[in-house]
């Protein structure tokens, strides 16, 4: 029988890959240079210089890098919503800035899938 204490439970609907990516994120009128921590289907958790608020409604300009079969990288363009903002998960680390999470709630059918067909390479 399987000890199912030492497995974590997955809340997610899709799972994260841990990826370091540099993407451009618009968000008020102000344009951020973001670095993204992991990234899923629907979603990016990213470091930022300073707190973006709860709910901001952001456009996100991400290029995804290629691979050994596929050599060219790919462009993403989608709009997505501040669903969490960690203001102290990185102070020590990051000079003063945050982590916040985005959820991807516009994302153009094509531009979904080469998302998905980057987090399938890296699984």
């Amino acid at each position: 029988m399987m000890n199912t204490e030492s497995i974590p439970l997955e809340r997610r609907r899709y799972q994260r890959i841990p990826k370091k990516l540099h993407f451009d994120l618009h968000a008020d009128e102000s344009e951020f240079r973001v670095e993204s921590i992991n990234l899923s289907r629907n979603g990016v958790y990213c470091k930022v210089d300073h707190a973006i608020p709860f709910m901001t409604n952001v456009k996100i300009f991400m290029t995804l890098p290629g691979n050994e079969t596929k050599h060219e990288s790919d462009k993403i363009q989608c709009v997505g919503v501040v669903v969490r903002v960690d203001e102290h998960a990185d102070s020590a680390n990051f000079n003063g800035g945050c982590r916040i999470a985005i959820f991807f709630n516009e994302i153009e059918e094509y531009e979904q899938q080469k998302l998905d067909a980057y987090i399938e390479a890296h699984f």
